[in-house]
């Protein structure tokens, strides 16, 4: 009796040897909710780790990314860095849209935001935002030597 505990016990410790923790590349396909990815992206953004970032946009978003890394480059390191708190984050999908409204605070101010995100390939991504029209009011108000240059 005690030798088939033993080679019970042997068998289930061989088995448990067996089930290897996840891989880093598998921890990272993990799916995560829109509210993840807002979080980790804004994360990254404040420590302009924007290759990181970028694996959390789509290629539209990428884009802007790649802009901002050229144009801190110049500047100090520490100058840059943020530090941003989520105050509020509600998400809201609609089919393959997310749209996060935030309510956050940096060390300059409290601010509202919205992030909206595409479900691609089964993950959700950062959308770059839609730029506003300008304004032909104010486009008028500038002085005309601005706008020659």
């Amino acid at each position: 009796m005690v030798k088939i505990h033993a080679v019970l016990l042997l068998v289930m410790l061989l088995a448990a040897c067996r089930n290897e923790q996840p891989s880093q590349e598998q921890a990272d396909e993990k799916l995560l909710t829109p509210e993840e990815v807002v979080r980790q992206f804004q994360a990254y953004y404040d420590n302009n780790q924007f290759e990181e970032a970028k694996a959390l946009s789509t290629p539209r978003h990428q884009a802007i990314l790649a802009g901002m890394a050229d144009l801190i480059a110049s500047e100090p390191q520490d100058s840059t860095l943020l530090h941003t708190e989520f105050l509020q984050l509600t998400c809201r999908e609609v089919s393959d849209t997310a749209y996060c409204l935030c309510m956050l605070k940096d060390e300059f101010e409290e601010y509202e935001t919205e992030f909206v995100l595409i479900k691609m390939g089964g993950k959700w991504l950062i959308d770059a935002p839609d730029e506003d029209p300008i304004e032909e009011e104010w486009m008028e108000e500038l002085p005309d030597s601005l706008l020659e240059q």
